[in-house]
């Protein structure tokens, strides 16, 4: 109805419980709608890997929200490592890619991608979330609402807010100007 293509898992890594502890690492892929009651889901399979690399870099903007997996360990980190690396190649190839949350923002340092592969990174998901939803942030504080000011994130246009003064958000990731194009940090 939207033009919106909702892009879910096909197959699953799985795993008998949680690797830590005594419980052993033993992978198996399996279809995404057949996982055995006695395992846990703990990243994608190789043909989601593909196929959202392949969604990703068909993409012009791109908002990534926590891992695709299990990343700190390394037999359930490569659904992460893949759609890393489709953010990667997005950007190279002109998408403009979010990559929000403190988990998102871990994994893609711990498995060695350059920060400036992506076009922001931000430790902020739950907020970064929250604000492109349109939802008041308590963080978000206007002093003088006599005023219209336009929001940018790394010079694209993503609101305007009425008032004067600061504006509190993730550091790096809100520009605000006002309407003379002076800057506020």
């Amino acid at each position: 109805k939207n033009g919106v293509e909702l892009v879910l898992p096909v197959d699953i890594v799985v795993n008998k419980g949680f690797p830590a502890g005594d419980t052993p690492i033993d992978p198996q892929v399996v279809p995404a709608d057949q996982i055995p009651s006695d395992m846990m889901g703990l990243d994608i399979g190789p043909e989601s890997c593909k196929l959202f690399h392949d969604k990703i870099v068909d993409s012009k903007t791109v908002v990534w929200n926590g891992p695709m997996g299990v990343f700190e360990i390394p037999q359930f980190a490569n659904g992460t490592r893949a759609v890393a690396q489709a953010l990667v190649d997005a950007t190279a190839n002109g998408a403009f890619t979010i990559v929000g949350g403190g988990d998102s923002a871990a994994a893609v340092r711990n498995l060695g991608f350059p920060e400036d592969g992506f076009s922001h990174l931000s430790t902020g998901g739950g907020a970064s979330l929250a604000f492109l939803e349109g939802q008041e942030l308590p963080g978000l504080k206007v002093l003088n609402p006599q005023e219209t000011l336009e929001l940018t994130l790394f010079g694209r246009y993503i609101g305007t807010l009425k008032g004067d003064g600061i504006y509190f958000m993730n550091p790096c990731c809100v520009a605000v100007k006002k309407k003379k194009k002076t800057k506020l940090n």
